[in-house]
């Protein structure tokens, strides 16, 4: 949490303001608190973010907003994918209005992460993950301005710079294009030197801290065919796995009302015979993930609590990846606590047919 005051203009402290950390998450209480700080004097209290105004009357000298609902809603859902969409920052005024009906105010600003996060979770802390070096697959994580990333082939010992973070936020380092040209026989790293934890202390839960260099293994796969899914953990990142298809199914339903037909045979007119108006027809693939160690057992379960997940379905023809929108049914994704297990998730998606 950080604090602020807000002040008339004699400098008088009216209130302190208690709000959360630069970095916070959108689907957590993001919460401002106004309290008073001289007694009898604040009317009211109020917050803006861009045209949206809210304003309250203190209780017993408190007043507190929960700025997370406006927040999600200055996403764009149909940039998702883009990490730089998934951090916003959200300037936000913060005011007082006295006794008098003068009001002041300050501004404040958080970096808002299209996540959440839960008691106990370690965010940022991926440490080694699969690269499926025959399709599109990208490596994200948090990290400062002007980070500097590095890649080492096979333990050879040579570090070479692959990039530069231009921005604090979620990195994201095109696999394909960071080892073009290199062999790579068994697995590669990326590392990142001044890493930074700014999420100390974020809802008064302690993140994972590195303190100078974070390391991620990518063992590399080079199954050439399955199922390619990429999706947005709980945490903002996107992920990337290969899965194993299993039995396929579809199914149809009626879609709309039945359709009376005119019609006739050997000279008579014949009545109650229909056609149905359409159907609706969805296609239901099992998927598996085989042989997961426990880290990547907990990456590859969140796909089934993401809404946002895609199938890869080629490349167009300028080169650039078509991925297909999907969904992922929701179930049991319980663990057993095995060195080595496997995961079933379930995909489906419809299919277009005709329709009266």
């Amino acid at each position: 949490m950080r604090n602020g005051t807000i002040a008339n203009n004699s400098g008088q402290v009216l209130a302190r303001v208690e709000y959360p950390a630069q970095y916070a998450f959108a689907f957590n209480p993001l919460l401002i608190t106004v309290v008073e700080e001289t007694a009898d004097v604040m009317k009211s209290a109020w917050i803006q973010i861009g045209d949206f105004l809210d304003e309250r009357s203190p209780i017993n000298g408190e007043i507190t907003f929960d700025v997370g609902t406006y927040s999600c809603a200055l996403f764009d859902i149909d940039n998702i994918s883009d990490n730089r969409e998934r951090i916003q920052p959200v300037p936000i005024s913060v005011g007082v209005v006295d006794t008098n009906g003068n009001s002041y105010s300050s501004e404040i600003q958080i970096n808002v992460i299209w996540g959440a996060i839960a008691p106990a979770e370690e965010y940022n802390g991926l440490t080694s993950c699969r690269w499926f070096s025959r399709f599109p697959m990208k490596l994200e994580f948090f990290a400062q301005a002007g980070a500097k990333v590095y890649k080492e082939i096979d333990g050879k010992g040579t570090h070479t710079l692959v990039s530069t973070v231009s921005d604090m936020g979620i990195a994201s380092i095109d696999l394909s294009e960071a080892f073009a040209g290199d062999t790579v026989v068994k697995k590669a790293t990326l590392s990142v030197g001044d890493f930074v934890n700014v999420f100390d202390e974020t809802f008064d839960f302690t993140f994972a801290n590195y303190e100078s260099e974070w390391e991620i293994t990518l063992r590399k796969d080079d199954t050439p065919c399955g199922v390619f899914l990429r999706w947005i953990d709980k945490h903002g990142f996107m992920r990337y796995f290969l899965f194993a298809k299993g039995d396929e199914s579809t199914e149809s339903e009626d879609y709309g009302d039945l359709l009376e037909q005119k019609y006739s045979a050997f000279g008579r007119y014949y009545p109650y015979i229909y056609r149905q108006q359409g159907k609706t027809v969805m296609r239901k693939v099992s998927l598996a993930a085989l042989h997961l160690t426990r880290e990547e057992y907990e990456y590859v379960r969140s796909v089934a609590f993401s809404p946002v997940v895609d199938m890869y379905m080629g490349d167009e023809s300028d080169g650039t990846a078509s991925w297909l929108p999907v969904l992922v049914s929701s179930g049991d994704t319980s663990r057993s606590q095995k060195n080595l297990e496997d995961m079933e998730i379930e995909l489906y998606y419809n299919e277009a047919t005709q329709k009266y």
